[in-house]
């Protein structure tokens, strides 16, 4: 596996693993305990999550490119 490809994949999963810690604490048996606080951790996590895909998109467009000459 390209080492590009290994790098975006540390970084989803980095994502995913901070995203699920942030969440937990604010459920109790998967319904939210705090609507106000849960309404902006969603608003986060949407721009941090557009932020990844921009990054990730940036990063496999750079890789899959070829040089110019």
């Amino acid at each position: 596996m390209n080492d590009t490809i290994r790098a975006i994949l540390a970084d989803i999963d980095v994502a995913h693993t901070r995203w699920e810690s942030e969440r937990a604490p604010h459920q109790v048996n998967g319904t939210p305990t705090d609507y106000r606080r849960w309404d902006e951790l969603i608003a986060d996590q949407n721009e941090e999550a557009a932020e990844l895909l921009a990054t990730i998109y940036g990063r496999l467009h750079d890789a899959l490119t070829p040089p110019s000459t």
